[in-house]
């Protein structure tokens, strides 16, 4: 069988100062994942010879979560995570049943749309984004 993309059906979170909890994601839309590692850069020197540039870089996840804002209070709860000083681990499911887990945080803006019932996430983190089983 050939690769299945498709959504990403949850994200799960769980921090010591806030708690636990789970977020939907918007069917259809981009979902995007760096497993963090390492990155290189390579440019040249007057003689041609190569000069790569080796840096670390966090891995992160983007995603469209699904904004209830009468029952779950995602935006609040995200802004409580963002603001916790303990770090947070993450689990991302993928509609083929692939499990992600890392260890980070909110990454930039938290802005619900109101209109998409959207709230944009950014996730980034230390050392790699790890599959699960």
């Amino acid at each position: 069988m050939g690769a299945i993309g498709g959504d990403i059906l949850e994200v799960s979170y769980s921090n010591d100062d806030v708690g636990s909890g789970t977020l939907y994601i918007k069917s259809g839309e981009t979902s995007n994942f760096d497993l963090g590692g390492f990155r290189n850069e390579v440019s040249v020197d007057g003689a041609g010879q190569g000069i790569t540039k080796k840096n670390r870089a966090p891995w992160s996840f983007e995603v469209s979560v699904s904004w209830d804002m009468n029952t779950r209070q995602d935006l609040e709860k995200l802004n409580d995570v963002a603001a916790a000083l303990s770090d947070t681990t993450w689990d991302i499911t993928h509609i083929n049943g692939a499990i992600y887990s890392g260890v980070g945080t909110v990454d930039g803006d938290l802005a619900g749309d109101g209109n998409e019932g959207t709230i944009s996430l950014t996730v980034k983190g230390g050392g790699k984004l790890a599959k699960q089983g």
